[in-house]
């Protein structure tokens, strides 16, 4: 049985400090779970916490997946094997920089839903998903004689809302369907913030970077009765796409673990394993710019695909100087003597170039879509992601002319294509809402590829949808649009034909390598699209990023390879792929070249 008592946590009566790290399951390819944590075991850790994402898990409304990458129930058996307690955070929003914050889109069809609310819409939701995935973690509650000792609530709600009411309706849902080990939450240290973050009965955690005394003391201040944790302790953080890759100074990461330990603090490190946003998984933000852009107007970001995040564990399961370092703290907190710094690095391999060939087109191979006056949302469409193909009709009006085509509530990115020629595109990042079309005297079909390029995962933009409202030609509105959904798993099925065009293309490759052996892809002779490792969504790569390289598990790969590429400008693209002997997330950012 866990307590947590005034002076420390309890396990079966026994004090059982934690000293926890954030490992995410479904951002690690499961051959490299046990290698993992085994490392947090070996640090000194005492549990794992971990995330549960509802929108990867039902990715379309009533389809459940728990397999592979998203085995919940195969990672807390390895977790248990391995000798580590777990904290699990089943909630509905987990943030985590993630798309829509772990919510699932499908929830967006009901214009009047309130999210992270007691709407009875959204809890009706929520307890439908908890009925599917309560199941699959309970068997492994440390009352059931698992390695969970604790859930929580919510995440960070003390920074969002309100109402306290969906807190304690969170709390019975989860309680009747068996969740009886003890619950907390976790927030900001400030009053407000814990306040509306928690409700009674509940253990409050708190959040920072670097404060520890401010932080943990005016956790205590608040809850006298209860020892302190510190549910995330930020040593690194995540990136948008244009950034420069950050790394957090050392000496500030290591003090304020050591001076977390001697207030006496349980103490999770957020983020201990850095992962991968695998597939359309990364979120975006919503603020000002960062260099080299001269932009400093606040706009819509989105993030990297790597979640490396500057972590003890790299992204590619590789200890860094921030592992040895926070190490030693705990070690001498501990009392325990100094250890060697010898943890050898995993095996990577680089094998022959990647040359890609055409396969299709992706305009000719989704080439009809649902009719309506005005063009659909993604989730209106039934999609939540990838791209959306919007088509319509200008008439001509007796001479060639140019004319000016506006997008209204463009989210995220639309490529403008007139007649099958790509004609340039509009971007939401860069403040864009139209662009000049040359519309022949006959008249042109207008064909737009827009894409989802992540939803904002936190904060009020959280219920932001996908597509565009409507458009004009010349202050005209335009009508009667074709709506056509295209996701990741509707790429994989093209087959091949209709590979002549100028515009975006499907590509397919080949490569030996090492079965098991990691690698690290470099997209640089690519553009923008989407990468696809033996029918594995293995994620986005574009030039305008700090990341050069797609790091690839070894678990993916066997003998023999297969790539498939969804090119969105190929004339800018050599067809090729190359392969790296290291990960680049240092490159220098570009601007597609459209």
């Amino acid at each position: 049985m866990f307590e947590i008592r005034k002076d420390d946590t309890y396990l079966d009566g026994k004090p059982f400090r934690l000293y926890t790290g954030a490992i995410h399951y479904f951002r690690i390819h499961p051959s490299d779970w046990e290698r993992r944590l085994t490392l947090m075991k070996d640090f000194g850790l005492t549990a794992a916490s971990v995330y549960v994402p509802w929108n990867l898990h039902e990715r379309h409304r009533g389809e459940f997946d728990f397999t592979g990458h998203l085995d919940l129930a195969a990672f807390l058996e390895c977790a248990a094997k391995v000798g580590l307690k777990v904290l699990l955070r089943p909630s509905p929003y987990i943030c985590s920089e993630c798309d829509m914050g772990g919510l699932p889109p499908f929830l967006l069809k009901n214009k009047d839903m309130v999210l992270r609310s007691s709407d009875p819409a959204y809890l009706a939701e929520v307890e439908r998903w908890y009925d599917v995935l309560c199941p699959v973690f309970t068997p492994y509650l440390e009352t059931n004689g698992g390695p969970i000792v604790l859930c929580c609530l919510e995440n960070e709600y003390g920074g969002y809302g309100t109402d306290r009411e969906y807190l304690r309706k969170l709390a019975d849902i989860m309680r009747v369907r068996g969740v009886d080990v003890p619950l907390y939450t976790t927030d900001w240290y400030k009053l407000t913030h814990q306040y509306f973050g928690n409700i009674d009965g509940v253990w409050k955690a708190v959040n920072y970077r670097t404060e520890s005394e401010r932080s943990i003391n005016a956790l205590k201040k608040i809850q006298q009765d209860k020892a302190p944790y510190v549910g995330e302790l930020w040593t690194g953080r995540s990136m948008n796409v244009e950034e420069p890759y950050f790394v957090r100074e050392l000496a500030p990461v290591t003090d304020s673990f050591e001076k977390a330990l001697a207030l006496g603090a349980g103490v999770d490190i957020y983020m201990f394993c850095g992962g991968t946003n695998f597939g359309d998984f990364a979120g975006a933000t919503y603020g000002r710019g960062f260099e080299p852009r001269e932009e400093s107007y606040v706009r819509y970001l989105p993030m990297m695909q790597s979640y490396d995040v500057d972590a003890p564990i790299g992204e590619d399961g590789n200890v860094t100087e921030k592992y040895y370092e926070l190490r030693d703290v705990l070690d001498r907190h501990l009392g325990r003597p100094v250890r060697e710094r010898n943890i050898p690095r995993k095996e990577y391999q680089v094998c022959a170039d990647i040359m890609l060939t055409k396969t299709a087109s992706l305009l000719a191979s989704f080439a009809e879509g649902e009719k309506h006056a005005r063009p659909l949302r993604f989730e209106d469409a039934g999609s939540g992601y990838g791209f959306m193909i919007y088509r319509t009709a200008v008439e001509g009006v007796g001479v060639s002319i140019d004319r000016k085509l506006k997008l209204f509530g463009l989210n995220d990115s639309a490529d403008v294509y007139v007649n099958g020629k790509l004609a340039g595109n509009v971007k939401r990042d860069r403040g864009e809402t139209e662009l000049v079309v040359h519309v022949p005297a006959d008249g042109a079909s207008i064909e737009l590829i827009v894409e989802n390029s992540g939803r904002i995962g936190f904060g009020p933009k959280i219920n932001e949808s996908k597509g565009f409202d409507y458009a004009t030609i010349d202050t005209l509105m335009l009508f009667n649009w074709e709506s056509t959904p295209v996701c990741a798993e509707d790429i994989l099925t093209v087959k091949g034909g209709n590979a002549e065009c100028d515009g975006a293309a499907i590509f397919d490759g080949e490569f030996e390598a090492k079965a098991g052996v990691d690698a690290y892809l470099n997209v640089e002779g690519l553009c923008k699209g989407y990468l696809f490792i033996n029918g594995f969504f293995l994620g986005r790569y574009m030039q305008n990023t700090s990341q050069k390289t797609l790091y690839v598990p070894g678990g993916l790969l066997t003998e023999h390879n297969t790539v498939r590429v969804m090119e969105q400008y190929p004339h800018a693209s050599r067809g090729v792929i190359t392969f790296s002997d290291q990960h680049i997330l240092t490159g220098e950012p570009k601007k597609e070249e459209i």
